[in-house]
């Protein structure tokens, strides 16, 4: 009797091996963890597998496309996949996509203003990363470097850009300077009253006007200006949103307007 039931069961182990076996063994293989800077695309592939029979469904915690190969997967998580073949053998694996040190944190400051003008012909980027490691590097138009500040004389586009030179991960941006230096204009004229003379001059409402007298010492005059000098007179007109000042010489004599000359 025993060796009958010795029989059996070799039997069914026999048995069970040879079933196991004609399923096939399945699994799964991303390879190694997989590291990234922020914001850059990463791909993971669960492989295929290594026996089976196909077709091959895959299903991944947390959630993505259910396909083998996955894209843009975020940093700083673990994923599991599980396959399954057409007989309904599974196997799993799990792997990570870790964070490279972020690019450089920074600070960006712009002084005086993001626009040139006749006051301010110059201003000054300054791009500064934080902490080590980190390389900086420029262009534009324009500009005089000296350690994270650019002295931009020129408008246009300026970028920036720094590297963490540890990981290779960097950032990039860029800023807008423009441009106001356009001059104030005005028309004028003269009369005359006996031996006073009228200016006055007509600009746009927001500049600043003013004559000066050709006097020892000059003297300067509001408008309209009345004098009885004979001589160059100076007209004075200021755009005071960006300090450019336009000048006319008016000569004048016997209070008869005889020339002028536009001075920039």
């Amino acid at each position: 009797m025993r060796s009958h039931s010795t029989a059996r069961l070799l039997v069914s182990i026999l048995f069970l091996f040879v079933f196991a076996n004609s399923y096939g063994q399945c699994n799964a293989n991303a390879g190694p963890n997989k590291t990234k800077c922020a914001g850059a695309p990463v791909t993971l592939g669960a492989g295929t597998a290594a026996s089976g029979n196909a077709p091959f469904t895959y299903s991944w915690t947390p959630a993505a496309p259910s396909n083998s190969v996955n894209t843009n997967l975020p940093a700083g998580t673990s994923y599991t996949v599980l396959v399954e073949d057409d007989n309904g053998c599974t196997g799993s694996t799990t792997f990570s996509v870790d964070p490279y040190p972020p690019a450089p944190a920074y600070t960006l400051n712009v002084n005086p203003s993001y626009s040139l003008s006749c006051a301010s012909p110059s201003t000054t980027i300054t791009f500064a990363p934080t902490g080590t490691n980190t390389s900086v590097s420029w262009g534009g138009p324009s500009g005089t470097i000296t350690g994270t500040n650019v002295i931009v004389t020129t408008p246009g586009t300026y970028t920036y850009s720094a590297i963490n030179t540890v990981s290779t991960c960097s950032l990039t941006g860029s800023i807008i300077i423009t441009s106001d230096v356009v001059l104030p204009s005005a028309t004028y004229s003269t009369s005359c009253n006996t031996n006073t003379v009228t200016l006055t001059a007509t600009p746009a409402s927001t500049y600043n006007v003013v004559w000066i007298e050709p006097t020892s010492p000059p003297n300067t005059l509001g408008n309209p200006a009345s004098s009885t000098a004979t001589g160059v007179f100076t007209l004075t007109v200021t755009d005071p949103s960006n300090g450019c000042i336009q000048m006319e010489l008016v000569v004048l004599s016997g209070q008869k307007k005889v020339s002028k000359k536009a001075l920039t």
